[in-house]
């Protein structure tokens, strides 16, 4: 009887290891799976660092923030201000029900631009399928990039890149913008169906 090699055997096992630290096996990232496991939440809630940059920052901004998705109602609340809170209607556009830090009189493009960009976050976080018709959606390895469409509704980003792990869990999302980027990197995620 032949017996591997103590040399085959090291060989193997590295082989299979690079194998593993790669996530060969595991399965590719696609919109069927993120629809499958986003599509139907009723609730999100997640603890996140916010990182914000920009060329007239002196250096990135970090805060943290809570955010929570519950029925109708998306919840931001940064440290140390009042919530951010918007109603969104089953008809007719999302509704500011709580200003948090923002001025308490928004010029309306600004406010309208608010409300389609924090729209654009819900229908992310449960993969609407109307999403689509709004946004071009770009998969790249273990991220999905979001841009609007032309013809869509103002927002205040160019892109958004959501950044999953080999089990589709999500890990992090960068809004850019023309004049700064947010980098969301969650570091608690519940989500409910």
């Amino acid at each position: 009887m032949h017996r591997p090699s103590l040399r085959f055997l090291r060989l193997a096992l590295w082989g299979l290891g690079m194998t593993l630290s790669r996530g060969a096996w595991a399965t590719p990232l696609t919109l069927a799976l993120l629809r499958e496991k986003y599509a139907s939440l009723k609730e999100f809630h997640a603890g996140v660092e916010q990182t914000k940059t920009s060329p007239y920052l002196l250096r990135p901004l970090k805060s943290k923030v809570k955010i929570d998705f519950a029925a109708d109602r998306l919840t931001w609340t940064a440290a140390g201000e009042k919530p951010l809170q918007v109603y969104f209607p089953s008809r007719g556009s999302p509704v500011l029900e709580s200003q948090g830090g923002l001025p308490t009189a928004l010029p309306e493009p600004t406010r309208l631009k608010l409300m389609h960009t924090l729209e654009a976050v819900r229908d992310l976080v449960t993969m609407d399928p109307k999403l689509e018709e709004r946004f071009t959606l770009k998969i790249e390895g273990q991220d999905l990039q979001v841009m609007p469409r032309a013809e869509g509704a103002p927002v205040f980003f160019r892109s958004i890149i959501l950044s999953f792990d080999t089990q589709q869990e999500l890990k992090s999302m960068r809004l850019v913008s023309d004049e700064d980027e947010t980098q969301l990197t969650f570091e608690s995620l519940v989500l409910k169906k």
